[in-house]
């Protein structure tokens, strides 16, 4: 044990750069609060994924199986997001658009099929919360999304029977959580910034000491506020923002007479040493979540390629709840990042069929309990690049009464119990100002138990495990 822990002790040594035992080491980056700023930002990712799984199925007194699967997708999405910060007001708004398909070709002997899933989505999401000089706050996040999903599908059984089938499903989805809370979560990777660029022109030779700390927080107010100015060339930004801090460093007499040293070092700092988003705070909220979600089905069968047969299926399910959020940031130091969110709802909800109210089976009602509890360890060894572990768990309980058609039409009592571990890995690398790079990684396991209590039988008892490997590779391109 005392060697593994000299082993991993060498590899962060390894890992840390020289610049973890200057002067900045023990900077406190929870001192620095963000100055009144807009962002606009449009991104395009593209994400490539492989999922495998194996699950176990068991009911009681009956058999048990298992089942292994093993898929790859891809998808593009278009994300807009804008943030604005100021004393009063902290929110956000996101739109994206989202679409992927996933082909699947199956041969032997004696079965050919196929078949092709295919997603379309946008949604639309806003924060916004309002606060008073005491940092309490009025939250409201509306949030909205429009999907579509086809599923086509061909299975012919040695030519002598065939199925065509085109499942087309359309849902949106609509919810407006209100809450009261207190605390603030401020950015704070401008800091980081200012830090980075200040310790390179040091080791370059171009300033005798690193500044104070005030000197510090103030350069960071200022790339904070040039960085989010509007600029329709992208030239003319560069230029001004280089403007910017050059004047800063020279007025608060910083560097040394300007040379291609000098300005090489700002440059590449500028462009490469923005780094992933970096938080810190306490914030906690409480509210009255809500939601209404309409579905649309259609399923279109074709055997034999006679003419296909049509069946229509709606749903809307209205939801009406409260919940309870706690969220805390920690910059450990300049190079270490932690972060907890817990999180506790309980809603209830009402699925209704519109086209036939008086449908047991379509209409009914659900009493669910959600907790979540996670944990991040972000480090950050250079200007570059983020590893982060993140380990969270979940428990979810659901319950209601249900209507069954067989052998009799009867009632029973559904319980719902499902529990989720999970453990990530994620890297981040930073490219470019426009092309970034993310890996993640993640083992979950998940295990389910549903309960059908009946008055006049046995309960009936599912119990499934699941264990999930995923792996996904990003990539990311800015437009601004």
């Amino acid at each position: 044990m005392k060697r593994l822990s000299k082993y991993l002790f060498l590899i962060l040594v390894t890992l840390i750069p020289p610049g973890l035992y200057g002067q900045y080491k023990g900077f406190d980056l929870s001192r620095y609060k963000l100055p009144d700023i807009k962002i606009n930002r449009l991104d395009a990712n593209v994400n490539l994924s492989n999922d495998a799984s194996s699950n176990s199925y068991e009911i009681s007194n009956a058999d048990s199986s298992e089942m292994k699967n093993n898929s790859f997708q891809g998808d593009l999405n278009l994300n807009y997001y804008h943030f604005r910060n100021t004393e009063k007001y902290q929110g956000d708004l996101q739109i994206t658009l989202f679409g992927n398909t996933n082909p699947y070709k199956y041969r032997d002997d004696a079965v050919y099929s196929t078949r092709n899933i295919q997603n379309e989505n946008l949604s639309v999401s806003s924060t916004n919360r309002f606060y008073n000089q005491k940092l309490n706050f009025i939250e409201a996040d509306p949030q909205a999304s429009v999907n579509k999903s086809v599923n086509k599908s061909y299975y012919e059984d040695m030519g002598n029977y065939s199925r065509k089938e085109c499942d087309d499903q359309y849902t949106t989805n609509i919810s407006i959580p209100v809450s009261v809370g207190h605390g603030r979560i401020e950015p704070v990777e401008d800091l980081r910034l200012a830090i980075y660029i200040l310790e390179e022109l040091n080791k370059a030779g171009r300033i005798d000491s690193l500044p104070s700390d005030e000197v510090v927080l103030d350069m960071a107010r200022q790339i904070s506020a040039i960085k989010r100015k509007r600029f329709f060339d992208t030239r003319l930004k560069k230029i001004r923002e280089l403007q910017v801090i050059d004047s800063f460093l020279i007025a608060n007499r910083v560097i040394k007479p300007a040379d291609i040293t000098y300005f090489a070092v700002l440059n590449d700092q500028w462009d490469y040493a923005s780094g992933p988003p970096r938080s810190t705070g306490f914030a906690v909220n409480a509210g009255i979540d809500n939601g209404f979600h309409s579905g649309y089905a259609s399923l279109a069968t074709s055997i034999d390629a006679a003419e296909p047969d049509k069946s229509i299926s709606t749903q809307n399910i209205w939801e009406i709840g409260g919940f309870f959020q706690a969220r805390y940031y920690k910059p450990v130091n300049l190079y270490w990042q932690t972060s907890v969110i817990f999180l506790v709802s309980y809603e209830r909800e009402f699925a209704r069929d519109p086209r036939d109210e008086d449908n047991p089976f379509r209409n009914y009602e659900t009493n669910v309990l959600n907790t979540s509890l996670g944990y991040s360890l972000q480090f950050l060894p250079n200007s570059r690049t983020s590893v982060e572990l993140t380990f969270s768990g979940n428990y979810w309980n659901s319950s209601g009464t249900r209507t069954i058609s067989t052998p009799l039409p009867s009632q029973y009592q559904m319980k719902d119990n499902t529990f989720t571990l999970l453990a990530g890995l994620g890297m981040y690398y930073y490219i470019s100002p426009q092309f970034r790079i993310q890996l993640n990684s993640s083992l979950s396991y998940y295990t389910r138990n549903d309960v059908n209590s009946r008055s006049t039988q046995p309960d009936i008892r599912y119990l499934m495990n699941s264990f999930h490997n995923n792996f996904a590779l990003t990539l990311i391109y800015s437009f601004f």
